[in-house]
């Protein structure tokens, strides 16, 4: 006997035409949510997702601490793992920057963390200046700090902070106002008759009755 009627598309099927015996199914890389569709093709997996299947009616989501920034992918290892410095709680996220970064003072060195508690405090006498970081840089010679610092202990006045972040003492004849001076400032910049001993926060003048003759004078007068 003949058929008395049409069935319906499932879903993750579509069909477009007239007189079809059969629905077409989606490909891979995508969905059709919907029964009995018409629609001309089936939707796109978005960003986030893939499909690895076909003739499915959603597309499944990456996993936590993973994300996907392309449409209509096809396989699991679409979805890339969040870097170093980050982590995801989430399912389906869009783009790298929807993994969240550690918390400055902290450091993560795993990729595809899944929580905030991958995110671990820097030792004493390291830092993390800045969120997202993966690795804690150590106090230099003279600063200290305590765990989960975002800076190190500041260079005091008589000393200035070198290109290895470490605090030195300004030489003789020099002189830093202020903590953490990224230079030391020399005596005698605008006339003589000052020196300086090591360490020195300010300048000394000449006494009366004495005087010196160079500028960036160690020592007395």
């Amino acid at each position: 006997e003949g058929e008395t009627s049409c069935v319906s598309c499932e879903t993750g099927k579509i069909q477009n035409q007239t007189g079809q015996a059969e629905c077409r199914d989606c490909e891979l890389g995508r969905y059709m949510p919907n029964a009995a569709s018409k629609e001309d093709a089936c939707k796109l997996c978005e960003t986030g997702g893939y499909q690895n299947n076909i003739s499915q009616a959603s597309c499944e989501l990456c996993g936590k601490g993973l994300y996907n920034n392309a449409t209509q992918s096809t396989k699991v290892d679409a979805c890339k793992k969040c870097p170093k410095g980050t982590y995801s709680t989430a399912k389906g996220a869009a783009k790298i920057e929807d993994c969240n970064a550690c918390a400055a003072g902290k450091k993560n060195n795993n990729t595809g963390s899944t929580s905030s508690e991958e995110c671990e405090d820097c030792v004493a006498d390291t830092k993390a200046a800045v969120a997202g970081s993966f690795e804690c840089t150590a106090c230099g010679s003279g600063r200290t700090s305590s765990n989960g610092s975002i800076s190190c202990s500041s260079c005091s006045v008589g000393q200035f902070i070198n290109q290895f972040d470490a605090c030195i003492e300004c030489p003789a004849g020099y002189k830093s106002e202020t903590q953490n001076s990224q230079s030391c400032t020399p005596c005698g910049g605008i006339g003589k008759g000052e020196y300086s001993t090591n360490g020195s926060s300010m300048c000394f003048f000449c006494d009366a009755g004495q005087f010196q003759p160079n500028a960036h004078a160690t020592g007395t007068c």
